[in-house]
């Protein structure tokens, strides 16, 4: 058993410590411009002031866990490892946090898509494939929870049941841990995509042109419309009282999980897509080539965003712990995914 802090995510692949933004001093001392993605080694622990990431003159910079990914897309982390899939090639990966090669956990994974874990293991959406496969963290295995799906996207956990979306039939989804039990929360709906659970109701994005964020019960029920009328909400993240999501128009939100207005907390935000929260700020990706970065911003003061780190290709899923961020950076072409970390 793995204790876990959080979720919200080739046999040998290439791994490293390395800083891309800014410029920091790479290995022998030489100055790396942020660019070349080709930075210095060391930091990821408390010693170098650094436990997240990379020291250099401008403070601690994000840093490189793994390289040369075949199009990552779902990703999670716990107390000792970080978890992604490969859509590209449908495999199941890990890394330990304090770094050293990536080793896969599972394989034929069939157009992979998001990951979630809990303490024993990883539960993965199958996209394209129509599976949620349950993964054991151990080593041990994989069992096939669910087939026939129609392209499963967004996957999260509870104590006892999994849940997931069908962004082809518009069905959210909930099972027992085991596969057993399987019934249909909400269906008909558009292109449901990420989701969010709470102790009482689960929470998804409709990413459509006139989409929006709804809600059910976890034992099913009548669906509750959180936002409406909303152009492509993309990622969507929860607390204790608020849901936050983003859209194609470079919004962010912020709408009260029972009832409310949905409010623009942010804006002008170049196609925002993942999300995350934790106590004091919102994190979000701006998912574009070349130009993409991941961002935070307070929650008591919003408004006035921090980038975390720039120059990323397709920032495509973000999650979090006590202290660090963490990102998949899909990359292009196809074979150059990262998956980074960084100080919060």
């Amino acid at each position: 058993m793995r204790p876990l802090i959080a979720a919200m995510l080739v046999a040998t692949a290439s791994v490293g410590c390395e800083a891309f933004f800014p410029t920091v001093v790479a290995d022998g001392g030489s100055t790396v411009d942020a660019g070349d993605g080709d930075a210095g080694e060391g930091g990821g622990d408390a010693s170098s002031g650094c436990p997240c990431g990379v020291p250099s003159g401008a403070g601690c910079v994000p840093m490189v866990l793994a390289k040369d990914q075949d199009t990552p897309s779902g990703l999670a982390v716990d107390s000792t490892n970080v978890y992604w899939t490969t859509t590209g090639s449908g495999l199941l990966l890990e890394v330990p946090l304090a770094g050293g090669p990536a080793t896969t956990l599972a394989s034929n994974l069939f157009g992979a898509a998001r990951v979630a874990v809990n303490a024993d293991s990883a539960f993965v959406a199958g996209g394209s494939g129509g599976t949620i496969v349950k993964v054991a963290l151990d080593g041990s295995g994989q069992t096939t929870l669910a087939t026939g799906q129609a392209n499963p996207f967004g996957i999260v956990l509870d104590a006892t049941h999994v849940y997931w979306t069908n962004m082809g039939d518009g069905s959210v989804m909930r099972a027992n841990l085991d596969g057993t039990g399987r019934v249909a929360l909400a269906q008909g709906r558009f292109s449901p995509t990420f989701l969010a659970v709470d102790a009482a109701r689960v929470y998804w994005s409709e990413s459509v042109d006139d989409g929006g964020v709804r809600s059910v019960p976890l034992t099913g029920g009548q669906v509750a419309d959180l936002a409406s009328h909303i152009n492509h909400p993309w990622g969507l993240a929860i607390d204790g009282t608020t849901a936050y999501f983003d859209n194609d128009d470079g919004n962010i939100y912020a709408v009260g999980k029972k009832n409310g207005t949905p409010n623009i907390v942010d804006s002008n935000q170049d196609f925002p897509k993942a999300m995350a929260v934790d106590a004091t700020h919102l994190y979000w990706a701006n998912d574009r080539p070349s130009t993409g970065s991941v961002q935070r911003d307070s929650l008591a003061i919003p408004g006035s965003p921090v980038a975390i780190a720039s120059n990323q290709s397709l920032v495509g899923t973000l999650a979090l712990d006590a202290q660090c961020i963490y990102w998949i950076e899909e990359g292009t072409p196809a074979g150059s995914g990262r998956i980074w970390r960084a100080e919060k």
